[in-house]
């Protein structure tokens, strides 16, 4: 008998719970040539047994499992395991909960190996939601790479750290960060008014609890005591435009203390609290009704008024919500060949967002239909 490491996504561990068996495919599971309890001290291993595997961003999804047998493939056998690994000590106690109570969890291997790709699958997500907010929002390249600069890959990989790790008071992270980072990291706590107010006084929160490096204690009481909130509270009816203006207008203290900290802070931050939001509980939706409009149209006109600020402000959310929760606003303007033809989709703008003009669009949808009759036509065939 020889021993096996491998990698099992969640549902081929319940799949071999439940019917005793699960197939193991080729090159997925890890022969070892000295003793499985030397397995700790070669981390190499780790990286082979994920190498190629979804996507995924939380370690609960994946489980390794030790296994003696002759041969590794193709079928694994519950008879054959001799241990189960989860990946790290939330996905033990995922396991646990889950799992029949006679089951023995045993301790992850290689604890610091996982968070290490699940940093890297979460930055990588949030890449990819900046890349779908860019088509569906129409950024320029220049565009794009402006933003870059200014919330750089660095300061996400930051905010996605402290988010995974719980380094932070009601939302917020400890000690030294930008103000960006307070800003992403940001959950409203407090008994703000709903609307525009509400969220310019997350951002002004946001803003305080920068200055106070985290002390959250501190900007309650400044808050409280603040002119420029007991004023804003008083205007619970305005849109957040009108709140921008009038904060513009009536409290330039803070407009000039706060841009001149990071630039165009006072439109951006409320501009991004009001959509993460709107958007972090379901994903992004053009067509859900903001201030009495369709986010689109809202969309169109923030960038109208807004330009680049509302670019930034658009770039942080789409780093905020990733992928999972930017794909589906960004399917509906991108053609894809898959999607009804007769699909009526609300666009950002009168081209889509993958780069081709109408002309090209139009060419996708038909090719997509030429597809499907085809299809029907070998389906004919093959029952005549």
């Amino acid at each position: 008998m020889k021993d096996y490491i491998a990698l099992l996504s969640y549902d081929n561990f319940d799949s071999l719970l439940r019917y005793g068996r699960v197939q193991i495919d080729r090159g997925r599971a890890i022969m070892l040539r000295s003793s499985f309890r030397k397995i700790k001290s070669h981390p190499e291993f780790f990286d082979r047994l994920t190498t190629g595997v979804c996507d995924f961003q939380a370690t609960f999804e994946y489980v390794i499992i030790h296994f003696q047998k002759g041969t590794a493939y193709p079928i694994l056998s519950i008879q054959d395991v001799c241990g189960i690994y989860p990946l790290d000590d939330r996905a033990r106690n995922s396991l646990m909960s889950k799992s029949d109570p006679r089951i023995v969890i045993n301790q992850p291997l290689w604890p610091d190996k996982a968070k290490e790709l699940t940093y890297r699958n979460l930055a990588d997500a949030t890449c990819r939601g900046i890349e779908n907010v860019k088509h569906i929002f129409d950024f320029t390249d220049e565009e794009l790479e402006r933003c870059k600069t200014i919330i750089t890959p660095e300061m996400i990989m930051e905010v996605v750290k402290s988010a995974t790790n719980g380094e932070q008071v009601f939302g917020m992270p400890f000690g030294n960060a930008t103000a960006w980072v307070y800003v992403m990291l940001y959950h409203r706590y407090q008994m703000f008014p709903d609307g525009g107010v509400g969220y310019m006084l997350d951002a002004m929160y946001a803003f305080m609890t920068y200055l106070k490096n985290g002390n959250v204690d501190e900007v309650d009481l400044f808050i409280e005591n603040s002119p420029m909130y007991k004023d804003l509270v008083r205007r619970k009816g305005d849109t957040l435009q009108e709140i921008i203006a009038y904060v513009e207008n009536n409290h330039e203290g803070f407009v000039q203390k706060a841009d001149k900290t990071v630039d165009m802070f006072h439109i951006v931050a409320p501009l991004y609290c009001q959509m993460v939001s709107c958007f972090a509980d379901d994903g992004l939706d053009m067509e859900k009704a903001i201030d009495g409009k369709p986010f689109a149209s809202l969309a169109q006109e923030y960038k109208l008024q807004y330009g680049f600020a509302f670019s930034l402000a658009a770039y942080m959310l789409g780093a905020i919500l990733g992928y999972a929760k930017t794909y589906d606003a960004y399917y509906n303007i991108a053609d894809l060949r898959i999607f009804r033809p007769e699909g009526d989709f609300p666009l950002f703008s009168n081209k889509s967002r993958n780069g081709r003009g109408e002309k090209e669009a139009a060419q996708g949808r038909e090719l997509g239909k030429a597809n499907r009759e085809e299809n029907v036509i070998e389906e004919i065939d093959e029952k005549v």
